[in-house]
């Protein structure tokens, strides 16, 4: 993804190949699919699925969208603090 915005909230989950452009501002729980481009100064709400080029509000998010972003969420911050600890040496 290329990230550029203003602000993400909390929880929000940006998809592979996702363009969130300048001034953008992401609500919390939020999920911008995979591809979306998401144009300058938009504002998302909290809770918001987008999606398309140029990215727009698809529907709420539901229960079982929030226990998928968790569970992606964490497991990609389980990965970085893997990385930063040094638990995946360089390729000789």
């Amino acid at each position: 993804a290329c990230v550029h915005c203003r602000r993400v909230g909390a929880w929000t989950l940006i998809g592979i190949g996702a363009r969130v452009l300048d001034g953008a501002e992401i609500g919390e729980g939020c999920i911008v699919a995979a591809g979306a481009v998401v144009t300058p100064n938009t504002k998302v709400p909290d809770n918001t699925l987008v999606a398309g080029i140029p990215a727009k509000p698809l529907r709420a998010v539901t229960d079982k969208d929030r226990a998928y972003q968790r569970e992606v969420v964490t497991r990609y911050v389980d990965l970085a603090r893997n990385h930063v600890d040094g638990k995946f040496p360089p390729y000789a």
